[in-house]
């Protein structure tokens, strides 16, 4: 398998990703995560574990293994491309 992550969403609805935390509600981060995702020229993800923790909904933790994800920035029909 390959790389592990770990999403949280907190009590206050903050997301926290990767060492980085994001307050939704605020426009301002919403910008700087949008900025931040069409800096990058290309994320891909390759069977990877990622764990979804939603403690605003105190719902169990939801594991998907084998992910598959890239996104492309550039030019074309569709630059987002989940696969699995």
């Amino acid at each position: 398998m390959g790389a592990q992550l770990s999403v949280r969403r907190d009590i206050a609805g903050k997301l926290h990703v990767a060492g980085l935390t994001f307050d939704l509600a605020d426009p301002n981060d919403d910008q700087r995560l949008a900025a931040w995702l069409l800096r990058q020229s290309r994320i891909v993800v390759h069977d990877a574990a990622i764990i979804w923790r939603d403690e605003q909904r105190a719902a169990a933790p939801l594991a998907l293994e084998h992910v598959e994800f890239r996104l492309e920035n550039g030019f074309g029909p569709s630059p987002l491309r989940p696969d699995g």
